[in-house]
């Protein structure tokens, strides 16, 4: 009786030892910093442009789309939907009908903070960046340093394409990213 004690013990004392090791393994590894890098689709638009139902589908064919040239193991996608309808419901239901959006800017008009952000803070006729619709294309890294502390990158912009008629040649193109 007295050798199925020990032995007992002695199995649970390295079971304990093993787990310890794995432990220590799991927490080297886990505080080694990991970058990532994030491919971001923005989509700037309004309910006037968005009228046809094959214009929409287009739109919402470009996560799919860009998803095809992505490595995943070094990227991830971020879709984002900034509307310029100056109320919040009416921007809900614009960005509802283009497809599935992973971030969302709605409401405010044309000085909602994201259209700001992309846009610049002079916008109008005669400055084609701030023409609508349009594809704003960036790119940033996130550090994650395997503790708490999460470090997101300043977004790099890769392109723009500005307007109906070049965002669905982009489109048709199979939504090309060039990298500067």
């Amino acid at each position: 009786m007295r050798r199925i004690g020990v032995a007992a013990l002695l199995c649970l004392l390295s079971v304990g030892a093993v787990t310890r090791r794995a432990h220590r393994a799991e927490g080297a590894e886990s505080s080694a910093k990991v970058t990532t890098r994030d491919l971001i689709v923005v989509y700037l638009s309004t309910q006037g442009v968005n009228y046809s139902p094959e214009y929409r589908a287009s739109i919402r064919s470009i996560r799919d789309s860009v998803t095809k040239h992505m490595n995943r193991l070094e990227q991830r996608l971020v879709m984002r939907g900034v509307s310029l309808e100056p109320m919040p419901e009416a921007g809900l239901r614009d960005m509802a009908d283009l497809g599935r959006f992973d971030e969302l800017s709605v409401g405010g008009n044309w000085t909602n903070l994201a259209v700001v952000r992309y846009l610049g803070p002079e916008m109008g006729a005669g400055i084609r960046d701030s023409e609508i619709p349009q594809i704003v294309l960036l790119e940033r890294d996130i550090t994650h340093d395997g503790s708490a502390k999460l470090t997101v990158g300043e977004e790099r912009e890769l392109g723009r394409i500005v307007g109906t008629g070049d965002i669905l040649d982009w489109i048709k193109r199979g939504t090309p990213i060039q990298r500067r």
